[in-house]
């Protein structure tokens, strides 16, 4: 009996050993049999592409393309400048107007007195006007009717001033032009007459020009001088002027200078 009962505990033994083992490399097998079944799960990973997540299908990218965005990815070396479209601001406008030749209106060209000529502006004897066209230049004679030296031409001056009246020009002895009048001023020098083409309005259309003579004198050589160096000037700055008359010329009867001008002498 003793000799079974201990068989019976060596054979417990015994199984309870092999138990214990087959149970300790239970997880191994377990193990084994896992890694085979990853084997394939890491061939596919290993052979998805990098840094996609997993089941993310690649899309084929046209070479031209990446071309074209690779180009516009590329940094550039100056920024380049926002083109805003043209305008027409006022400031732009200004500076376009700066840049064209200044246009001058009639009334300044005619402000501007002729070379070699003295400025000795009177405020009488004149209307003024800011521009005008000019037909005629009238030419006059003069002289001292006050007493003393015929040819003073401070005493003529002021005989002019008492009688409200005034020329455009004069000119002294000497052959010194003076300015009296601008040329877009009305100088009142031609009282009541008319022009060859039947203008009355004389003094409206017209430059007046005094030289210093009286009836028994001739003109002086720098008065001539003087007087053709004035027309000259007149007529190359107005080319509507079609006459160079005498003050006779256009009041007939009423008028009798310039005395004793010599016409031939004059370029008219």
């Amino acid at each position: 009996m003793k000799k079974k009962i201990a068989k019976i505990i060596v054979f417990v033994a015994i199984a309870g050993l092999l138990g214990v083992g087959v149970f300790a490399a239970f997880p191994k097998i377990r193990l084994v049999l896992a890694k085979k079944e990853q084997k394939p799960a890491i061939a596919e990973l290993q052979n998805e592409p990098k840094n996609e997540p997993v089941g993310v299908q690649e899309v084929p990218v046209d070479e031209s393309a990446q071309q074209g965005m690779e180009t516009v990815q590329e940094p550039q070396d100056e920024p380049q400048p926002i083109q805003q479209p043209k305008s027409t601001s006022a400031a732009q406008q200004k500076d376009a107007t700066a840049n064209k030749p200044e246009e001058k209106p009639a009334s300044d060209d005619q402000n501007t007195k002729p070379t070699g000529v003295v400025d000795k502006l009177v405020s009488w004897g004149f209307q003024k006007s800011s521009s005008r066209t000019i037909k005629a230049i009238i030419i006059h004679t003069t002289y001292n009717a006050l007493g003393g030296d015929p040819f003073d031409f401070s005493k003529v001056m002021q005989e002019w001033k008492d009688a409200g009246v005034a020329p455009h020009y004069a000119i002294d002895r000497s052959g010194t032009a003076y300015r009296l009048v601008a040329d877009n001023n009305i100088a009142w020098h031609a009282g009541a007459s008319r022009l060859p083409d039947g203008t009355t309005d004389v003094n409206g259309v017209s430059i007046g020009i005094e030289v210093v003579n009286d009836k028994d004198s001739k003109f002086t050589d720098a008065e001539y001088s003087a007087l053709n160096s004035l027309i000259a000037s007149l007529k190359k700055k107005y080319t509507t002027i079609k006459y160079v008359l005498g003050h006779d010329d256009i009041a007939p009867g009423r008028k009798t200078d310039p005395w004793n001008i010599e016409w031939n002498k004059v370029n008219r």
